[in-house]
C-alpha cells in the first residue's frame, strides 16, 4: 500500500534510508555516477554521461526494498 498522508510518506522514507547498505550506494552513486557518465563521454561515446543515471537510479530503487 502507498503512504497516503505525508507522515505516512517520511515514516517509510526514514525506514527505507535507515539501512547501512542503502546509504552507501546512495553515497556511492552520488559521488561517482556523475564522474563515471563524465569520463565516458569524453573517453566513449557523448551520451554515456546519459545513460548512466538511470542505471544508478535503479540501483538506488532497488536498495530500498
Amino acid at each position: 500500500m502507498e503512504p497516503q498522508t505525508f507522515d505516512e510518506y517520511w515514516l517509510a522514507y526514514l525506514t527505507g534510508h535507515s539501512k547501512p547498505l542503502t546509504r552507501i550506494l546512495h553515497y556511492l552513486g552520488l559521488f561517482f555516477a556523475p564522474l563515471i557518465g563524465l569520463a565516458g563521454s569524453i573517453f566513449l561515446v557523448w551520451w554515456a554521461f546519459f545513460a548512466i543515471a538511470p542505471a544508478c537510479y535503479l540501483v538506488a530503487f532497488l536498495t530500498h526494498r
